[in-house]
């Protein structure tokens, strides 16, 4: 399996860690953003610069 490049947007500091540590322990590398406008800046400058991330996960319910 190579290894993936994630986005983690969570509102939730201790998601977004644990989230990160899972990945990291995988192997994977991540960026992580705090709220939903963040997140959506990262995903769209990755995706400008033809580095898209190839996991995105993310809070649904976040406020903003």
């Amino acid at each position: 399996m190579r290894p993936a490049k994630g986005l983690i947007f969570d509102d939730a500091p201790m998601i977004r860690t644990l989230l990160g540590d899972i990945l990291s322990n995988m192997g994977h590398s991540h960026q992580a953003a705090s709220s939903g406008p963040q997140g959506l800046e990262a995903f769209d400058e990755a995706a400008a610069a033809s580095r898209p991330f190839d996991l995105v996960l993310t809070d649904l319910g976040m406020p903003e």
